[in-house]
């Protein structure tokens, strides 16, 4: 049993082995290169995963941000038409909002009674059609918005599809009501007796 210790044991004066032999079989020198690279830790590969994806979406919203801006639909500028019993108003607004041009039938010189007249709203009508031909700043797009049943709502829609509103016909891409309906709510007024 001795014997095999010693054979089992280093030592430097009784080695039969050669140096470059270990108990386990001949000893293997291994180069740097011949291994594979450690694995990065899972930290380092979330962060260059998301920094590549980080790259591919700015190049992405870039690319299609450029492609957007010529592409986008502009919205449409509302020409107001508010009409009840005693006058009759138009308004042209930006689609931001914006008031580009508003009038009634009193800035013509329609006074008291005269500007509930049907006459007075198919003049107002022509008036602000024949400036919106002028004017450059008024887009292409245009959406049209009733408000009220006074005389002037019929005026208007006759000085739209007659010769005044030849030009501004082509422009419009929607037609909308926006009349208040009650439903309920508070008492009325009584009705004046004449």
């Amino acid at each position: 049993m001795s014997a095999l210790l010693d054979s089992l044991s280093p030592s430097s004066t009784s080695t039969s082995r050669s140096a470059d032999h270990s108990l386990f079989g001949p000893k293997t020198t291994l180069r740097k290169s011949a291994l594979p690279p450690p694995p990065p830790n899972a930290a380092d590969r979330d962060r260059q995963s998301l920094e590549s994806l980080v790259d591919n979406l700015s190049k992405t919203w870039a690319s299609s941000a450029s492609t957007f801006a010529s592409t986008r639909p502009t919205a449409p500028f509302a020409l107001h038409c508010y009409t009840h019993k005693h006058n009759t108003h138009l308004t042209l607004s930006k689609p931001s909002g914006a008031v580009v041009i508003s009038i009634s039938c009193g800035n013509l010189g329609f006074r008291k009674a005269q500007r509930g007249s049907y006459e007075a709203a198919f003049q107002t009508s022509a008036w602000m059609m024949r400036t919106m031909q002028e004017r450059e700043d008024v887009a292409s797009k245009l959406e049209v918005v009733f408000r009220g049943f006074g005389e002037g709502r019929q005026a208007f829609l006759q000085a739209l599809l007659g010769v005044e509103g030849r030009l501004i016909r082509g422009r419009i891409v929607k037609i909308s009501d926006a009349t208040k309906i009650k439903l309920g709510g508070v008492r009325s007024q009584n009705p004046r007796r004449l």
